[in-house]
């Protein structure tokens, strides 16, 4: 597992869909829970997590107070293709409704923030050693 602060969000990028569980350490995070991560194997194809966007669900957790929200990213779900850049820009758009806080009159600046945190995520990921 590798993890990224930035400004904006914390970036997490586990190994499979279990790490982000024990990177919190809790059971349930919004709704999702270990106990269904567990009876689920992750493949390429298919995930209990993909990918998520949400807030850091540990207020103690130590986390820039300028914005408490996360993007998770599972690797097993990584492909080196065009699959990996949807994937993420998903959970940048999601990130971008928090940010701004669902006001759909700023369309193009949630869109255009959207893509400057997938740039982001994938400048990042090209230092990990993800090729694209």
């Amino acid at each position: 597992m590798k993890v990224q602060q930035y400004r904006e969000f914390l970036f997490i990028l586990g190994d499979q869909s279990i790490d982000i569980f024990d990177y919190f350490g809790v059971d349930e995070l919004h709704g999702l829970t270990r106990t269904n991560c567990n009876k689920k194997q992750d493949t390429e194809l298919t995930a209990y997590i993909a990918g998520l966007c949400n807030y850091i669900p540990n207020k103690s957790h130590k986390y820039n107070a300028d914005s408490p929200l996360f993007i998770f990213i599972n690797s097993k779900r990584l492909r080196g293709s065009y699959m990996d850049v949807t994937l993420i820009n998903h959970e940048a758009m999601h990130l971008s409704f928090h940010i701004f806080k669902w006001d759909v009159s700023k369309e193009e600046e949630m869109i255009t923030f959207a893509e400057h945190i997938t740039h982001l995520i994938i400048r990042t990921l090209k230092t990990y050693g993800y090729v694209y």
